[in-house]
C-alpha cells in the first residue's frame, strides 16, 4: 500500500544505517529491529490508524494500543521522537537492554515512535516505588549503571513510573521523551520550588545508599572504562543523524562521570556520593533538608522525595507561615547562587 511505503522511508533510513554503522552493535538492535520490521508489515490492516496518525496536529499527544500484535504507536508532540535517539544512543554505551526499544514511523508529516510492549513492574501508584522483593533483584552494580547512563542521556522525566524492573531485576525505562534536558540548571525557581538538573524517584532506593563493592564495583568499572569507546562511537553516530541534542553536553556529562571515578575507585562510595560530586552545595545541606521535610511530609524523608519535593509537590501541602520561612532560607543557603 502507499502509506505503508511512505512510512518505509523513515524506517530504513535509521535501522539499516545504524546496523551499517556499528555491525559490532548487531544485538541487541537487530532483533529489536527484525520484530519491528514484522509488525510494520501487519499495519496494512490499519489503514484508519494511519489516517489518525497522518492527520494529527503536531501538538497532539497520543497513545494508541495494539495488545494483540504486542506494540504500542506513541504521538508525541512537535515529532519529539527522543525515545528513539535514547535507544540508539543507549546502545552505544553498552547498555542498550536497559531502554525500552524505539522505532520511528512516518506517517503524512508526523513522525510516530513505535515500541514493543514488554513485561517488568514499575512504581506503586501511591508511593513511587516497586515491591520491596523486586527491588531486592536488582543489583547495586545494576543501579549505578543504568543511573549513569539516565544521567549521561539528561533523563530529567524520572517519574517512579517511568522506571521499569524486569523478572531479572535489571532496571528498564521507558517514555524518555523528556531526554537530553542539559538546559535545566539546580535553581531557585520560586519562592520554595527549585529545578533539579538531575532528578528521579528512583533516588529513593535503598541501592542509591549501599557501598558499590565486589562483583558490583568490577561491572562499574568496565562500564567507565568503556565510555572511551562510546565517545568515537558517537562521534560517527552524529555523522548520519540530525541532531536533537547537544553532543558537547552529552561529552561533559560522560567527562563528569569519568572525572568522578578517577577519585572514587580510591574510597567506598555509594550513589549519593556521585549526587554529591556533581552537586555539592545541595548535599551539603541535605541532612538538615530531610530533617525539615520529614516534618512536614510525616514520614522518612530520601534524595528522591527531597528532590521531587522541591522541585514539584511542595505547593500540594498546606505549609505554615513557619515551614515556608525554613524552606525559602534553605534554598538561600544551599541552592541560589553564592555572591
Amino acid at each position: 500500500m502507499k502509506w505503508l511505503l511512505m512510512m518505509g522511508i523513515c524506517i530504513y533510513g535509521y535501522g539499516t544505517s545504524f546496523m551499517e554503522t556499528f555491525p559490532e552493535l548487531i544485538h541487541p538492535y537487530a532483533t529489536a529491529y527484525e520484530q519491528f520490521v514484522l509488525f510494520r508489515d501487519e499495519l496494512s490492516s490499519y489503514p484508519s490508524l494511519y489516517k489518525q496518525c497522518a492527520k494529527a496536529d503536531k501538538e497532539e499527544k497520543w497513545m494508541y494500543m495494539l495488545p494483540r500484535e504486542g506494540w504500542v504507536l506513541k504521538k508525541r508532540r512537535r515529532d519529539n521522537v527522543n525515545e528513539v535517539w535514547t535507544w540508539e544512543l543507549s546502545c552505544l554505551l553498552g547498555t542498550g537492554t536497559r531502554v525500552l526499544p524505539a522505532f520511528v514511523l512516518e506517517m503524512g508529516d508526523n513522525a510516530i515512535v513505535a515500541q514493543q510492549m514488554e513485561r517488568f513492574v514499575f512504581g506503586e501508584k501511591k508511593t513511587k516505588i516497586p515491591p520491596r522483593r523486586l527491588l531486592r533483584s536488582v543489583s547495586v552494580g545494576e543501579y549505578w549503571k543504568a543511573f549513569l547512563m539516565a544521567y549521561i542521556l539528561g533523563f530529567h522525566d524520572l517519574v517512579g513510573r517511568n522506571i521499569g524492573i524486569t523478572p531479572q531485576g535489571q532496571i528498564i525505562f521507558f517514555d524518555t521523551e523528556s531526554a537530553f534536558r542539559y538546559d535545566i540548571e539546580t535553581k531557585r525557581v520560586g519562592p520554595i520550588q527549585i529545578s533539579c538538573a538531575f532528578i528521579a524517584q528512583a533516588f529513593d532506593w535503598p541501592q542509591a545508599q549501599m557501598i558499590l563493592r565486589g562483583q558490583d564495583l568490577l561491572g562499574v568499572q568496565e562500564f567507565v572504562s568503556e565510555l572511551s569507546l562510546f565517545k568515537e562511537r558517537i562521534e560517527r553516530y552524529v555523522q548520519g543523524r540530525t541532531l536533537v541534542f547537544s553532543l558537547e553536553q552529552i561529552l561533559e556529562r560522560v567527562q563528569t562521570v569519568e572525572q568522578f571515578f578517577q577519585q572514587a575507585w580510591q574510597h567506598e562510595v555509594c550513589f549519593y556520593d556521585f549526587y554529591a560530586f556533581i552537586e555539592p552545595r545541595f548535599m551539603q545541606g541535605f541532612s538538615e533538608l530531610c530533617v525539615l521535610l520529614s516534618s512536614i511530609m510525616e514520614r522518612d524523608v530520601a534524595l528522591g522525595s527531597a528532590l521531587f519535593f522541591l522541585s514539584r509537590q511542595a505547593k500540594r501541602y498546606k505549609l505554615s507561615h513557619r515551614d515556608q520561612e525554613k524552606l525559602h532560607a534553605w534554598i538561600e543557603k544551599y541552592v541560589d547562587e553564592e555572591l
